[in-house]
């Protein structure tokens, strides 16, 4: 839970209008990401939203990577705040020297 990558996450849905968020990174692959927003609402993110990663780890992308969130995760704290693990399934890889840098700050990052 000490990520140290961030991405920016914005998404476009017609159901809840635009969302943008800054998210903690738990694990990458060269085609996937698990983001965490932090004190979140329940309703934010959802299977099967679509969203754009503009920026990961302060790298702004040169083409916004597309993809659909697969799966969430709530977790609700006692005294009220949510976080949200979700499973985001890109439709392009993420470029080969963002993985690289990534895999230098962190082990969660797959080969």
């Amino acid at each position: 839970l000490n990520s140290q990558i961030q991405a920016s996450v914005y998404r476009t849905e017609k159901r809840g209008g635009n969302l943008e968020a800054k998210a903690s990174v738990l694990d990458v692959s060269r085609t996937g990401l698990g983001p965490l927003l932090r004190n979140t609402e329940e309703q934010m993110l959802l299977a099967n939203d679509h969203l754009w990663i503009r920026h990961i780890n302060g790298m702004t992308l040169e083409k916004p990577l597309f993809g659909r969130v697969v799966y969430t995760h709530n977790r609700v704290y006692k005294d009220g705040p949510m976080d949200i693990k979700a499973g985001i399934s890109l439709d392009t890889a993420i470029p080969e020297e963002v993985i690289e840098g990534l895999q230098q700050i962190s082990t969660l990052v797959l080969k």
